[in-house]
C-alpha cells in the first residue's frame, strides 16, 4: 500500500572547493496524514499514522559546481525519534458510534538516505531521495530546495 509523507527539511552545508563536495547537517520533520478509513475493516496491529523527528548528516558530491546545471549525488545517516498509531480495535457504543482503540508507541529510527539531484542556476535543488530506515517504511520521492548563499564557487 503506497503510503504519502509529508516532509519538511532544513540543511546547512558547507562547500570544499577541492574536492568538490560539501558536508553539513539536515533536520527533517516528516507525517503521514491521515488518511480515510473505516475502523470496521482494519486489521489488529495497522500503523494508521506515523511521525518522525531526524538529524543527519548529509555529504554530497557535485558535478560542475559554480555551472548553471550542476549535478549532485549524495547521502545522508539519519537518527532520530519516531511514534506511530497503532490500530487495536474498535467497539460500537450503544448510541451506535464506533470507538477505536488506538495504542501510540515511540520509537528510536535510523536511516540511510542516498539522492541525486540538480542545482540549477546555484540556488534551486531539484532531486530524487531513498529514505531507508530501520523501522521498515521505505520511501522515495522528490526534493525541492533553495540555497542561500550559494554562488559561483570555481
Amino acid at each position: 500500500q503506497e503510503t504519502v509523507y509529508l516532509n519538511l527539511s532544513m540543511a546547512l552545508r558547507y562547500n570544499f572547493d577541492t574536492p568538490l563536495i560539501d558536508v553539513g547537517g539536515e533536520f527533517t520533520i516528516g507525517t503521514t496524514p491521515h488518511d480515510r478509513y473505516d475502523p470496521m475493516e482494519l486489521n489488529k496491529g495497522a500503523v494508521l499514522k506515523r511521525t518522525y523527528l531526524m538529524l543527519s548528516p548529509v555529504a554530497h558530491y557535485n558535478f560542475r559546481r559554480g555551472k548553471n546545471a550542476s549535478f549532485y549525488l549524495g547521502m545522508g545517516l539519519g537518527m532520530g525519534l519516531g511514534t506511530r498509531k497503532v490500530f487495536e480495535g474498535c467497539t460500537v457504543d450503544p448510541e451506535g458510534k464506533i470507538l477505536e482503540e488506538l495504542n501510540t508507541q515511540k520509537y528510536f529510527v535510523a536511516a540511510l538516505t542516498p539522492r541525486a539531484g540538480v542545482e540549477l542556476f546555484r540556488h534551486f535543488r531539484i532531486g530524487m531521495q531513498l529514505r531507508i530506515p530501520t523501522d521498515g517504511e521505505v520511501t522515495v520521492g522528490p526534493t525541492i530546495s533553495i540555497t542561500f548563499g550559494g554562488g559561483k564557487k570555481d
